[in-house]
């Protein structure tokens, strides 16, 4: 079993692959005239569906799409901010408060998902860091950078 993808309801189908796209560098996978279109970034896919009773006040089960970068976060806060969008401050996460009831064994073969099994630390050489902003929807979208 594998991740396929994640689907949203947005209200303004074009408005949203535009900002998908200019934001994190998503392609078109293919768009239909049903209409809906399929956007991918690496091997990840993500669904945009228009739904015209979809506004930004309108109440949604998904909680967040998060991101990664290898960039310095604060790269990628002044790219975001320099195309108008309003991030969050940069936060440490950490769960030094959480304690790790299981993880995998033996550990995936993904440097991706290795770096998601460590605990943040609130060392700020080692910390992971993250920033929050919405889409035009207003879904809540994430960007962490693992050290």
């Amino acid at each position: 079993m594998r991740f396929e993808h994640v689907a949203i309801m947005v209200s303004d189908l074009e408005r949203s692959i535009d900002f998908y796209m200019k934001v994190f560098g998503f392609q078109i996978l293919r768009k239909t005239s049903r209409p809906h279109a399929f956007l991918y970034l690496g091997d990840d896919c993500l669904e945009v569906i228009p739904d015209k009773e979809v506004s930004q006040k309108t109440p949604r089960p998904l909680y967040h799409i998060a991101f990664y970068t290898d960039k310095p976060l604060e790269e990628e806060v002044k790219r975001l901010n320099e195309m108008g969008v309003s991030t969050t401050p940069i936060r440490i996460t950490t769960f030094e408060d959480a304690q790790i009831v299981q993880m995998s064994v033996p550990p995936p073969n993904s440097e991706k998902l290795q770096g998601a099994m460590k605990p943040g630390t609130k060392d700020p050489k080692k910390a992971w860091r993250m920033v929050r902003f919405n889409d035009p929807d207003s879904i809540l979208l994430e960007i962490w950078e693992r050290r």
